[in-house]
């Protein structure tokens, strides 16, 4: 399934890198999207601010950054009305947003603010995996990517977030390896509408 051709997608991360190590691989393989981000916590590492902005305007992705605070990202009434906003700007039809089996605090915040956004709307809601989901959570659609253009996308990052981190997208658990292709990003529908 191309979670991104033909639909309006609006990603709704956490932090600058959550949206290229979670779905670059996505974007890079679905170059009919229209997809746009907003980014809760888009100012306190300018480093990797700037290394998202570039990376997400090549990909042709319209974002947005906030300023919540890192590690403390608050559910808050304002910030879901921000995130309704930006479903309403980018005419989405898809949401995607971190998994609700997660042990960061921030993706936690974030997916349970994306929900609530889409309480009332027929929009479709997909969570991305990261290297913090916990084991019990359990993908439901796998995304094929070239392993190496992903790679060449999350190279800026190395000197600001860790080898570790950029190398989790390749391990075993997080990109699979699904009926001969060898390698995919994984999802999790939660909700899927067809367009309206």
């Amino acid at each position: 399934m191309a979670l991104l051709t033909n639909k309006r997608s609006l990603i709704v991360a956490a932090h600058c890198d959550d949206v290229e190590l979670s779905c670059g691989g996505t974007l890079l393989a679905t170059p009919a999207r229209r997809a746009y981000a907003l980014v809760l916590v888009g100012g306190k590492c300018k480093h990797r601010r700037r290394i998202c902005e570039a990376n997400l305007e090549n990909l042709g992705v319209v974002a947005v950054y906030m300023d919540q605070p890192d590690c403390a990202v608050p559910v808050s009434a304002a910030t879901v009305a921000r995130i309704e906003e930006a479903i309403d700007e980018a005419g989405a039809e898809v949401v995607i947003t971190h998994a609700s089996d997660d042990t960061h605090q921030d993706h936690r915040a974030v997916r349970a603010m994306a929900e609530t956004a889409l309480r009332r709307r027929p929009i479709s809601l997909v969570e991305m995996d990261s290297p913090s989901v916990t084991p019990t959570w359990q993908p439901n659609c796998w995304q094929p990517i070239d392993a190496d253009a992903k790679e060449r996308l999350l190279d800026p990052y190395r000197p600001h977030v860790g080898e570790d981190l950029i190398r989790w997208w390749g391990c075993p658990d997080s990109v699979a390896s699904v009926r001969g292709v060898p390698a995919c990003e994984r999802y999790r529908i939660v909700q899927w509408w067809e367009s309206r």
